[in-house]
């Protein structure tokens, strides 16, 4: 038999430029500055220490060990175990107040989804399964809200390039200028692969929410799939939206391993000259043994840095994604409020060449029907003709497949609909 038709999609999210995404973050991270500007601090702590300290540290234990200057050379070995264990303090802070304020705006973002899920129209509700907008509601936040890791990693990552490539400059500045030429060619990189990974994020979460609504229908109709030997059907359609899923997810990694291993590779081409640079200045007499040691360490942290920056490129592009997918989830409830009683006219439900159906079936067409106040109506039928349906037809919880429906606010209508999920 042919696949069953794939359930309705959200609508294709507003694309966000790195400045919208920038300021979009930054206004979310407000109301929790006092969090971030610790994390920042002890970021910055690290890669200060790091990138500058540490390097000088080893440049001072070669010259001393050089120059016979043993009280100099002992002093710096216990800086540099200070400085080690300085920076295993920050790794630890930093560790505990991510999660702090990464749990902070989780529930800030759970609490926004959720409130625009309550004002929504009932029929855009009922247009997908529950297990959906739980996916969209609370799964999606939360990877939105864990991406706050990435944003300080890069922070953190582009403070210890910085800071080392000036020690760099500092010690042999016409071999670090060579460095210059990464940074353009790693841009150009992440522009060519940044925006598909970000378009099949967008992509695999609504597969994955469209799989949870597929589940979810399975485990609540299971008794209904052994009555009626459904089993064939439900798979099929919990395979289909699997094999989606699966497909958009490979389709992801691969853009994102593309732009790490192009990156990667032009990354190693680039150490080797640089070093080889290097060596050739200490044999000129233009840097010394302990200027070697101590740029070769703050170079490698350049390198370091910079690598983690490239593997964060991808993740930027899905954290882009996911925040895109977040508004547009957000945004969808703008408007649609309903007015309360007391704004509306006398309410009158009418139906006009009414048509509701699942897929190509129809369970009925061309229904007119007019309901006025004080009128009492009775909707008679057998199983399956459409009863509930007309109900929620004329409440507005469903929007009809054809035709035109004026109903009242939902929030006048005393109703109790069921739902018996068979």
């Amino acid at each position: 038999p042919p696949r069953p038709p794939r359930p309705p999609v959200s609508p294709t999210p507003p694309s966000l430029s790195t400045r919208d995404l920038a300021r979009w973050a930054a206004r979310h991270l407000a109301p929790h500055k006092g969090l971030l500007a610790v994390v920042l601090t002890v970021e910055a702590l690290a890669a200060a220490t790091a990138g500058i300290v540490d390097p000088l540290l080893m440049a001072g234990i070669v010259e001393s060990l050089t120059d016979g200057a043993t009280g100099l050379f002992v002093r710096l070995i216990v800086a540099a175990v200070v400085v080690s264990t300085v920076l295993r303090g920050l790794t630890y802070v930093s560790s505990v107040v991510h999660r702090k304020l990464t749990n902070a705006l989780t529930a800030d973002l759970v609490g926004n989804a959720f409130e625009s899920f309550s004002e929504r129209a009932p029929a855009k509700v009922a247009a997908h399964e529950p297990g959906y907008h739980l996916s969209r509601i609370f799964d999606e936040p939360r990877r939105v809200a864990e991406t706050v890791r990435v944003a300080t990693s890069i922070v953190r990552s582009a403070l210890l390039a910085v800071g080392a490539l000036g020690l760099c400059l500092y010690l042999a500045w016409e071999v670090a200028l060579g460095l210059a030429v990464v940074v353009p060619v790693l841009v150009a990189l992440s522009r060519r692969y940044g925006g598909r990974v970000a378009a099949e994020t967008v992509r695999g979460d609504e597969e994955e929410a469209t799989l949870r609504s597929h589940v979810g229908r399975s485990v609540r109709g299971h008794v209904a799939t052994q009555t009626f030997g459904l089993g064939a059907v439900v798979k099929r359609y919990v395979g289909g939206a699997l094999d989606r899923l699966l497909a958009t997810r490979y389709r992801r990694t691969r853009e994102a391993s593309r732009l790490r291993s192009a990156s990667a590779l032009f990354l190693s081409y680039a150490e080797n000259l640089v070093l080889v640079g290097a060596g050739i200045q200490v044999l000129r007499g233009a840097l010394t043994v302990g200027g070697l040691f101590g740029f070769t360490k703050a170079f490698w942290h350049v390198v370091g840095a910079t690598r983690k920056l490239v593997d964060l490129l991808p993740e930027v592009a899905t954290a882009k994604g996911q925040v895109e997918r977040y508004l547009a989830y957000t945004a969808e409830a703008a408007g649609e409020a309903r007015p309360p009683l007391h704004e509306t006219e006398t309410p009158v439900t009418l139906l006009r060449d009414v048509s509701f159906g699942h897929g190509a079936d129809a369970l009925f067409e061309g229904l007119d029907l007019a309901v006025r106040p004080g009128e009492r109506v009775l909707i008679s039928g057998p199983n399956g003709s459409g009863k509930s349906t007309l109900a929620r037809l004329l409440v507005g919880a469903l929007a009809p497949t054809a035709g035109h429906a004026i109903v009242p606010p939902l929030a006048s209508i005393s109703s109790v609909l069921l739902p018996f999920g068979f």
